[in-house]
């Protein structure tokens, strides 16, 4: 940490920036930089990888670095209506 609180936390390159989600803050205070992985490989992708290779460019480049790598998360609800209320109004 730096005399005037500030944490420096250890980026991606800024040739992913978009992907930079946020940070999350662990139980010792310090940031830990969250990036979208399907992203990420995506930026790869447009500059020529293969999807191999773009997952072997991530690893070497996010080698020994503290990194959050967020998932798209796909699932299909399901919602079945009943007659019951599902709000109650409380004055």
């Amino acid at each position: 940490m730096m005399d005037d609180d500030t944490e420096v936390i250890e980026l991606l390159s800024d040739d992913f920036n978009d992907a930079l989600l946020g940070a999350y803050f662990g139980e010792d205070g310090v940031p830990v930089p969250a990036y979208s992985s399907e992203k990420v490989l995506a930026l790869l992708m447009m500059s020529g990888h293969s999807i191999e290779s773009a997952g072997e460019a991530v690893d070497a480049a996010a080698s020994g670095m503290r990194i959050i790598w967020i998932e798209r998360l796909e699932f299909d609800p399901t919602f079945t209506p009943d007659d019951r209320p599902h709000l109650k109004l409380v004055h």
